[in-house]
């Protein structure tokens, strides 16, 4: 399966977790038609803390030309947030690999017509943009779509999964490798939390 759903109650091995949130920063095995990095909900505090974690894995990132693109509502809000990316990776930007960081406006993250645009020619698309209560996964549906080669969401309600899952199909065809419940609950934290209680003596 190209989706991968990361809930508490499925029996996943962790490291196949850790290594398919890997995708997200081995972005270098990447076509080089594809150099951007999408964060939908940019301007909040996961997405500030995932554009700067990228930035410091810069070798990882596909070619110098790339960009990552922080999406949000707020224009003022995306500025300082652009900023604080800045200012949080600039010890760790590497000589030779220089990534611009931009702030993109829109008004709905969930109106594919927005969205296109913004993931042509992207490496990844990462969407922390909720609350995805009563929501339809049209991100993941629009990331597929345009062939988006990379796709993770921290999304959490159980609807919102299992319509996520039913686009399985289509994310083979495209070539989508989706990663989706990926953030703290339920996530790899409760499958690590998991794996190390398995992992201990008896009593």
């Amino acid at each position: 399966m190209n989706l991968f759903r990361l809930h508490c109650h499925y029996h996943c091995k962790t490291v196949l977790l850790i290594l398919t949130v890997g995708a997200v920063t081995a972005l270098s095995a990447v076509s080089p038609s594809h150099n951007n990095v999408v964060i939908l909900g940019g301007s909040g505090r996961i997405g500030t803390a995932i554009a700067t974690h990228l930035i410091r894995r810069s070798s990882a990132l596909p070619s110098s030309t790339g960009k990552i693109i922080l999406v949000g509502r707020n224009a003022e809000q995306g500025q300082r947030s652009v900023q604080e990316v800045r200012d949080a990776a600039s010890e760790f930007s590497s000589d030779g690999n220089s990534f611009a960081v931009e702030f993109k406006s829109i008004s709905d993250v969930w109106d594919s017509k927005q969205l296109s645009p913004l993931f042509h020619n992207a490496a990844a698309v990462i969407h922390t943009a909720g609350p995805y209560h009563n929501r339809y996964p049209i991100p993941l549906r629009t990331a597929i779509e345009t062939n988006v080669p990379v796709y993770v969401d921290v999304s959490d309600p159980l609807p919102y999964l299992d319509a996520s899952l039913e686009l399985n199909e289509d994310a083979i065809s495209s070539g989508t490798k989706a990663l989706i419940a990926a953030g703290a609950f339920p996530g790899m934290s409760n499958l690590m939390a998991m794996e190390a209680a398995g992992s201990l003596p008896p009593g």
